[in-house]
């Protein structure tokens, strides 16, 4: 019964440390797991960028975008094209409300004034 006694308390006392060592171990696991979510997520957004930033080298490099960008920047044209130019023309200015109003305004003025000094 003795070294029943001893073997219990001892086995209790390695069951408690044992589990004290768990307690103390779990938040750094939490720590650590939450990071490694953290970490994947990033790596997610680089890869898709990654992939976005390819694609954009796929069409930069592409024939017809290099073609598209020597006529806009550089007037390229082709051998057998003709090329065109089109200039905008402006549309007649027109006089503002406010100026027209200051118009009529002093022509009726300038009306009254000849009628009455006759000139």
């Amino acid at each position: 019964m003795l070294k029943s006694r001893y073997f219990t308390a001892g086995l209790a006392i390695i069951v408690l440390f044992l589990g004290l060592s768990l307690i103390r171990i779990q938040q750094p696991i939490q720590d650590l797991n939450a990071e490694i979510s953290h970490i994947n997520q990033k790596l997610d957004e680089v890869k898709s960028k990654n992939d976005d930033l390819s694609q954009r080298a796929d069409y930069l490099n592409n024939k017809s975008y290099l073609e598209q960008q020597l006529r806009l920047r550089f007037n390229y044209k082709k051998s057998d094209e003709e090329a065109v130019l089109i200039y905008k023309t402006q549309p007649p200015v027109q006089q503002s409300e406010s100026n027209n109003l200051f118009i009529k305004g002093y022509n009726k003025f300038s009306s009254w004034l000849k009628s009455i000094f006759g000139k």
